[in-house]
């Protein structure tokens, strides 16, 4: 009795210690308390972490009761061997049948934990790419760049590369120009100097020596191939689509102001095909 009583007051003061709220001084619970750890804003915990320590609590104190089952049979002489096999070939078969949904729980808990994005953080993941709007149990909604809302499995997004990128600090901006080979040598250069010279010029780019980049990289055929590259600071998409704009017209502008053709401008299709800026049912009836 005296052992069975010492075993029962352990096993309890482990059930309590899993509790979300301890019911005598209203603390939260060891879960809880890590869970808010992990949490970026201390002071709101958003929805989803508090529910990812509710299902932590829960499945903490079904363990602590079940060793605790097992450990009394033990004490009070039942042989739940068979019991215990055959529940556990029960549980196999549940879990199989249900893996999907499981490896979803599981991948959801590990994002919430690890933490590569938040909810409203502008993320790319594989081919879709949209703002996070909720992560559940289940699966991540986004809304991607249509307005559309996309819900992906958790246990696909967890195994796919992702970019965060509300959490860049510079964004980089590339663009590859095929100039007509009709352009002189001077006046290629001259094109790359005042290139080079507008965006160092712009203040939503990063000025540091390798954050801007504008050369001659490439012969195509009948085309010179400039090559610009620039990183800008970490704007939202809205603005960083505007300030894009912005640069591209501006580059437009100082090709016009130099009478610099660009090759498909003049219809080079062989230049177009060789830069990848045709479809291949293009380049066919290009040919034909």
């Amino acid at each position: 009795m005296l052992r069975l009583v010492l075993l029962f007051s352990f096993f309890w003061g482990v059930y309590r210690v899993f509790l979300p709220i301890d019911p005598k001084t209203g603390e939260l619970g060891i879960v809880h308390r890590f869970v808010n750890d992990v949490a970026e804003d201390k002071e709101k915990i958003p929805k989803n972490q508090r529910a990812c320590g509710n299902l932590l609590s829960i499945g903490a104190r079904i363990l602590v009761c079940v060793v605790a089952v097992g450990v009394f049979s033990n004490e009070l002489g039942y042989d739940l061997s068979a019991f215990i096999a055959s529940l556990s070939i029960g549980t196999a078969a549940i879990l199989y049948a249900s893996k999907d949904a499981f490896s979803n729980v599981v991948s959801s808990i590990i994002i919430l934990l690890d933490k590569p994005f938040v909810e409203k953080d502008w993320i790319k993941a594989g081919s879709i790419e949209g703002i996070v709007q909720e992560i559940s149990f289940r699966s991540t909604k986004i809304k991607n760049l249509s307005n559309e809302e996309v819900y992906i499995p958790s246990s696909l997004l967890v195994n796919t590369p992702i970019i965060n990128i509300s959490r860049c600090k510079k964004r980089r901006i590339r663009i590859e120009l095929a100039v007509s080979m009709d352009t002189e040598r001077e006046l290629l250069e001259k094109v790359i100097l005042e290139i080079r010279q507008y965006l160092k010029s712009n203040d939503a780019l990063a000025h540091k020596e390798k954050d801007i980049r504008v050369n001659f990289i490439d012969f195509h055929y009948i085309c010179y191939k400039i090559e610009v590259i620039c990183f800008m600071h970490g704007f939202d998409q809205i603005e960083f689509l505007r300030r894009s704009n912005e640069i591209n017209l501006a580059i437009v502008d100082i090709l016009e102001a130099n009478h610099v053709k660009l090759a498909f401008q003049g219809k080079d299709n062989e230049c177009i095909k060789s830069i990848g800026l045709l479809s291949d049912l293009e380049k066919n009836n290009s040919v034909e």
